[in-house]
């Protein structure tokens, strides 16, 4: 049976982990409240079991939309933006069902995005560490949250 939060209720966020990753593969920035249950990478997983293989339509995150990815302990979002070249990812434990996650993926892609335009091309990996993007995307996880509780 799945459960049903909401962060504010809980007082923090249900979330294990959000990452950006980059096209050739760098993590660019990212935040993690909780740490992998059992070890694992379920975001390396996503990548190498789903996206490098082509079957991202199969799990939901085809043609922009937001992907599902789950191995039983853990749950994975993600959505891809072809055009800058980012994947963003969600990591929370199999059991929840956050409401929120969607749109803070995507308002998430579209501000790490901007960030990254303001910037040349050969610079973008250059990127990580972004600390810089911790604040504002701490901004979109609380907004986020109050909306998904109100």
């Amino acid at each position: 049976r799945k459960l049903y939060y909401s962060a504010l209720a809980c007082g923090a966020s249900m979330l294990d982990r959000v990452c950006v990753v980059g096209s050739s593969g760098v993590v660019r920035w990212s935040k993690e409240w909780a740490p992998a249950d059992g070890g694992g990478d379920i975001v390396g997983e996503l990548i190498c079991r789903v996206l490098l293989e082509e079957r991202a339509a199969a799990y939901g995150g085809g043609g922009g939309g937001v992907g599902l990815y789950s191995d039983g302990k853990a749950t994975v979002r993600w959505v891809v933006l072809n055009e800058a070249n980012l994947l963003v990812a969600a990591v929370h434990q199999a059991s929840l069902v956050l409401p929120y996650v969607e749109a803070l993926l995507r308002e998430t892609a579209g501000a790490f995005a901007a960030r990254q335009q303001a910037l040349p091309p050969e610079a973008h990996d250059g990127l990580f560490p972004c600390d810089a993007f911790s604040p504002a995307f701490d901004a979109l996880v609380a907004a986020a949250e109050e909306r998904a509780a109100g």
